[in-house]
């Protein structure tokens, strides 16, 4: 599934959008432009973020062109804020915690629609079309019972009801 939000990198997006259904993940949703994150001095939005059990949590940091050497720096800070940002917006899901910590790690692409490399010593995984799919199945699973639950703490629903009594529910006034 795709949900789709605003496009801050419209040909990037495009192509990332591309390759995925080309890949024909199993499982998952794709939120575009969303969700937005804060951090103690500005908000972000993420680019792309995957959910999925095949291949866990993927936010998409999304290149339009490939950055000069200087600029992998700033790459990096921002993909640092928008991580941290996503994980203080679930940790207030009580469902998603294991102790004081996410019960599942955050991961951060770098996707471009061509090859790019980082300079030496900058440890970002980057990806292009033809390396996407490897590049995810390399990430560790999430059980589904936390997709279920993580999708609901981004699409802001506070509460589902466990399946027996959402089994019973035939229509809106029911």
């Amino acid at each position: 599934d795709f949900v789709i939000g605003t496009k801050a990198k419209p040909a990037a997006v495009d192509n990332l959008l591309d390759a995925l259904r080309r890949m024909k993940p199993p499982d998952g949703i794709v939120y575009v432009g969303f969700p937005v994150v804060a951090t103690e001095s500005e908000t972000s939005t993420i680019d792309a973020l995957f959910t999925s059990s095949s291949f866990g949590v993927v936010v998409f940091d999304l290149l339009d062109s490939s950055p000069g050497p200087d600029a992998w720096e700033e790459v990096e800070e921002r993909q640092s804020r928008l991580v941290a940002g996503l994980t203080s917006r679930l940790l207030l899901h009580k469902d998603l915690r294991k102790g004081p910590r996410l019960a599942f790690d955050i991961h951060v692409l770098t996707y471009s629609p061509n090859r790019v490399r980082p300079p030496r010593g900058k440890e970002l995984t980057v990806a292009w079309p033809d390396n996407l799919h490897s590049v995810l199945e390399a990430r560790p699973k999430l059980p589904p019972k936390l997709l279920v639950y993580l999708n609901a703490a981004l699409q802001g629903v506070s509460t589902i009801k466990p399946r027996k009594k959402r089994a019973l529910v035939k229509g809106s006034t029911t």
